[in-house]
C-alpha cells in the first residue's frame, strides 16, 4: 500500500500542471500473485477528466518504462461500470526481448471492485488477469 501512496502523489504532482475542472481520481491495487507480477502491475492510478475526456494511467510498469503517466481510453463507461484501456510499448521479457502489452482495467462503481488485465501483443496466450480495489478520490 505504500508504493500505491507513492504513486498517487507522483502522479498527482503530473497531474497540476494540467487543470482539470472535474476529475475522477482512482487508486486500485491488486495483490501480487506469481502468475502475474511481472506483467501486471500491483497498483494502477488512474484520472479521468469527465469534461474533456482526457484519461491518464501511472503505475510502477509505466513509471519504469515510461517515467511519467501516459494516456488511457474510455472503453465503457456506464451506470455499472467504467472500463479504460492503455497500451505499453517497449517492455522487455527476461530475455531481452521487446514486448507490447496491451491493459484493460474495469471497475464496478458500486464497491470499487476492479480486475486489470494485461496481454502480450502478437502471442497466442491467454490474458494475465487479477483482481482488486480501488479508491475514488472527485476532483
Amino acid at each position: 500500500m505504500k508504493m500505491i501512496a507513492t504513486l498517487a502523489l507522483a502522479f498527482a504532482a503530473g497531474l497540476a500542471a494540467a487543470p482539470a475542472l472535474a476529475a475522477n481520481v482512482y487508486e486500485c491495487a491488486f495483490p501480487e500473485q506469481e502468475a502475474n507480477r511481472n506483467w501486471l502491475p500491483a497498483q494502477v492510478a488512474i484520472t479521468h477528466d469527465v469534461e474533456s475526456g482526457e484519461v491518464l494511467v501511472f503505475d510502477p510498469l509505466i513509471q519504469h518504462y515510461k517515467g511519467n503517466p501516459i494516456p488511457a481510453k474510455v472503453e465503457t463507461d456506464n451506470k455499472a461500470r467504467v472500463t479504460y484501456t492503455w497500451r505499453l510499448d517497449g517492455m522487455k521479457d527476461v530475455s531481452g526481448q521487446m514486448v507490447n502489452q496491451a491493459y484493460r482495467l474495469t471497475i464496478r462503481k458500486d464497491g470499487l471492485s476492479a480486475k486489470v488485465s494485461g496481454k502480450a501483443l502478437g502471442y497466442a496466450n491467454s490474458p494475465d488477469e487479477a483482481t482488486g480495489r480501488c479508491k475514488l478520490h472527485k476532483r
